[in-house]
């Protein structure tokens, strides 16, 4: 059953409104305030640019369940369709993070519109929707009645992306002037912060053939930050959307654009092939999609945590925003630990759009008695996988995952590359810290 998006109808079907109609929550975290890109907002928790936050039904819906960081969805200077159905599945067999290489192999997985997860806890989907836009006209006054909507201790961020994918547009200084334009347009609509989305997979080859992100080109990503910077006031905070990338070549995209912006948010979707079960692409022709959820979990953290390093290295002031197999409350606190200003997520507020009142209903936990539980297992078997230490500490294997989980995300636990499937053990430096 759907929560919030329905899997098995189009991209025009659930525009019109959150299938879940009726939300219980009335948006305002009591008491304590943070402060985001010059914003008083409640709990720094959200929702990035993605098939959710799409207008203004769908922002005030999770906005009044306590979501306060919230993207509009990625807009562009023209009209653009979705690609056709299906656009959103479950993946199957993939309820754990992959292991971070830093040179990630682009793998096959299995999911389709019957697949549904196994672990409601943790899974992993894949999407393929082409970055779809409404025309100017229309996001300009769907975004000035979202603006209106929103109450206090709210954040909008609007996203935008210059449309490489046109012919006209495939010089580099047009892609820039595109994005500039948008960000002003944004900007005069109402958008106290401009997204520019430098994540996805939308810079051309010679043969116009899509090759990686925007920002895995420093030069590139320099220009348009550049570009877009001058063209919005200076009140308006701008920030920069990056994908997952070795810390290396994270460095060099930072030194040109740290001194320009005020925020930089990610990590976007890593690309895998999809198949259905009797082994054909589940998208059609698109042979290749944007995989979330769980399985991406380590390489947001580790992407937080490369940026931040490089922030305190180079004393450099942007705030991070930080996503990426968010699935429960002890993953939004393991971001925050890593040095995130807030942490959005759009797989599991799809499932769990309640994810905002579970991280208020109390203050950072001691570790759960199943975390404990496989520590003293993982002592006594270190480097063995998610089977043998449920089977060591008499633990289901789900309730075993969620304590990998908790344990990983605060730090204590690494995964490692097993011979078939990830292996797990005790950082013994990072256990002492936590629980001094």
């Amino acid at each position: 059953m759907p929560v919030v998006y329905n899997f098995q109808a189009s991209f025009e079907d659930n525009i019109l409104g959150p299938w879940d109609r009726f939300p219980d929550g009335q948006g305002i975290t009591p008491g304590r305030r943070w402060t985001l890109l010059g914003t008083d907002i409640g709990y720094p928790i959200g929702i990035p640019a993605s098939s959710l936050p799409v207008n203004a039904e769908y922002i005030e819906y999770f906005a009044r369940q306590g979501f306060n960081v919230l993207t509009y969805k990625t807009v562009r200077s023209r009209e653009w369709a979705a690609y056709p159905f299906p656009n959103w599945v479950y993946l199957e067999g993939l309820s754990e993070p992959l292991v971070v290489s830093s040179d990630p192999e682009i793998k096959t997985f299995t999911g389709g519109v019957d697949s549904f997860p196994e672990d409601p806890a943790s899974f992993s989907t894949a999407n393929s929707f082409g970055v779809p836009s409404a025309d100017p006209e229309a996001w300009t006054r769907d975004l000035q009645e979202t603006v209106a909507r929103l109450g206090d201790g709210k954040l909008l961020i609007v996203s935008v992306m210059g449309s490489s994918e046109a012919e006209e547009l495939q010089d580099r200084d047009r892609l820039a002037d595109d994005f500039a334009w948008l960000a002003e347009r944004a900007e005069a609509s109402g958008a106290r912060a401009v997204e520019l989305n430098l994540s996805c997979p939308n810079t051309l080859d010679r043969g116009g053939r899509i090759q990686d992100p925007v920002c895995w080109d420093a030069d590139l990503t320099e220009l348009i930050v550049r570009r877009a910077a001058e063209a919005l006031q200076p009140e308006t905070r701008l920030v920069a959307k990056l994908s997952w990338m070795p810390e290396e070549a994270l460095r060099r995209v930072m030194d040109g654009i740290a001194d320009r912006v005020h925020a930089v948010s990610g990590i976007n979707t890593l690309q895998a092939a999809i198949v259905r079960a009797d082994g054909h692409a589940t998208f059609g022709e698109r042979d290749k999609a944007g995989v979330s959820g769980v399985a991406i979990r380590d390489y947001g953290l580790d992407f937080v945590r490369s940026l931040t390093r490089l922030r305190d290295e180079r004393s450099w002031a942007f705030e991070v925003i930080a996503m990426g197999g968010v699935m429960n409350a002890g993953d939004v606190r393991a971001y925050l630990r890593a040095g995130a200003n807030a942490v959005q997520t759009a797989t599991a507020a799809e499932d769990n759009p309640s994810l905002p009142s579970q991280l208020l209903e109390d203050d950072e936990p001691e570790l759960s008695l199943a975390a404990r539980t496989l520590l003293t297992a993982l002592e006594e078997r270190p480097g063995a996988d998610l089977t043998k230490l449920a089977s060591g500490a008499r633990l289901s294997p789900s309730v075993a995952r969620a304590a990998l989980s908790e344990l990983t995300g605060m730090g204590m636990v690494r995964v490692l590359k097993g011979a078939d499937r990830p292996i797990y053990e005790i950082d013994d430096e990072a256990l002492e810290r936590q629980l001094a």
